[in-house]
């Protein structure tokens, strides 16, 4: 979110973007295979489905030994590594992609001679600093360029026997200007100051101008928010007024408008409450995760809503105590949350249900039916709240909460 460099990023991501892979070329792994691998590979061998023990996601995970006992990839040698015999086997039950079109011809080979070069893993494009000497490109219009960037953009230009376009008019600059940096036209005397200034470095002044207006971070936060699902309402049934996201809004505006690196804006939002000692907009900024969609059950009482919010703050805040090596007397576990998701869900649990994994955590079957409202006695009993004088109202008649199961739940929650 770096926004003295916004413009020089959008034209060199333009060209870096166009380069095509050629035979005479070393293979580029974020140019040539990490698209194949993207589009025909990572959707069974990457993150959480690992086919095989095989996953393309990370480079340890690539190269790792996989349930065969060897690596997919020898580096080297492509005739040797199973990843590339998979991509030309005979037998369609063996040849990978599995349930997909077999590989083209050419993308074979371009993973065959990076195999074959090495298999060098880069990181993603985004995150690695440009080499600041990529030599200029050559181009015959020599006097249409007016800085680097413009020679990389006019050289593909006149590859594809294109021209550029002439230079717009004033009137026509600053409104495009404006409507893409703070989404607003300029008004009369702004254009006007505009149109006045004849200075060579003008268009720079009114570019630095909007980066620094407030107008800036409003405009391109809608972009996030929208990504964010941020909505000032709930969004389900009654679509209820969320009286204080808007601070969480605020938040997201005032950290474009700051220039806050996208690492630090990704964190905060991600786990921001989990940082040492966290700022109060730190932990604002973790109101990102609430920005789902949600419902309120017209049966709904009042004790109800409040341990909707208890939930929601224990599905949250015993995770710092876990990492500090503190067991929280509910729930115990990293996941905590899963209990009391299952019981905001409505439902219940049935005989025989194995609750989380049991090679992982040891968790066995339980014996009876646990039912949604067993689950919140439960969790009242270990509150401290006598549950048995408490009732719930369900269409439209009162229940009085029971603990028929309780102790099949607390060996669930402990």
């Amino acid at each position: 979110m770096v926004k003295n460099r916004y413009l020089v990023h959008i034209l060199f991501l333009g060209w870096f973007s166009s380069c095509q892979y050629s035979d005479n070329d070393t293979i580029s792994y974020n140019r040539d295979v990490r698209p194949i691998f993207n589009e025909k590979c990572l959707s069974c061998h990457g993150g959480v489905k690992q086919m095989g023990g095989f996953s393309l996601l990370f480079e340890a995970d690539a190269f790792q030994v996989t349930k065969s006992g060897k690596p997919a990839i020898v580096r080297g040698n492509h005739q040797n590594s199973e990843l590339y015999k998979r991509l030309v086997h005979k037998d369609l039950e063996q040849r990978m992609p599995n349930e997909g079109p077999a590989l083209s011809s050419k993308e074979i080979d371009i993973i065959a001679r990076w195999i074959d070069e090495g298999a060098k893993w880069e990181k993603h494009w985004a995150y690695r600093v440009l080499d600041s000497n990529i030599p200029l490109p050559s181009v015959k219009n020599t006097e249409w360029a007016q800085n680097d960037i413009d020679l990389f953009v006019l050289n593909k230009l006149e590859e594809k026997g294109l021209t550029p376009n002439p230079i717009a008019d004033r009137p026509t600059l600053i409104r495009r200007l404006y409507l893409d940096l703070v989404g607003l036209p300029p008004t009369l005397e702004e254009a006007q100051q505009f149109f006045e200034d004849s200075g060579e470095n003008a268009l720079e002044k009114q570019v630095d101008n909007l980066l620094t207006s407030p107008h800036f971070g409003e405009h391109w936060a809608a972009m996030w928010l929208d990504l964010a699902r941020y909505g000032d309402s709930q969004g389900y049934q009654k679509d209820n007024v969320r009286k204080h996201i808007w601070r969480y809004r605020d938040w997201v505006i005032n950290a474009f408008n700051e220039d806050l690196p996208f690492d630090q804006f990704t964190i905060e939002q991600l786990a921001g409450d989990l940082l040492p000692n966290p700022t109060n907009d730190q932990i604002l900024a973790t109101a990102f995760h609430r920005n789902t969609n949600t419902n309120t059950e017209g049966g709904r009482g009042l004790l109800e809503e409040t341990l909707v919010v208890w939930g929601g703050e224990f599905g949250r805040t015993p995770m710092q105590e876990n990492r500090e090596g503190i067991t929280n007397p509910f729930f115990g576990r990293d996941h905590h949350g899963d209990a009391f998701t299952m019981w905001m869900c409505g439902g219940g649990v049935k005989p025989g249900f194995t609750y989380g994994a049991t090679d992982e955590l040891g968790y066995s079957s339980i014996g009876g039916a646990v039912h949604v409202h067993d689950l919140q006695a439960t969790i009242l009993h270990q509150l401290g709240i006598d549950h048995e004088q408490l009732t719930y109202r369900f269409q439209g008649r009162d229940f009085r909460l029971t603990d028929v199961h309780g102790h099949l739940v607390k060996e669930i929650l402990t």
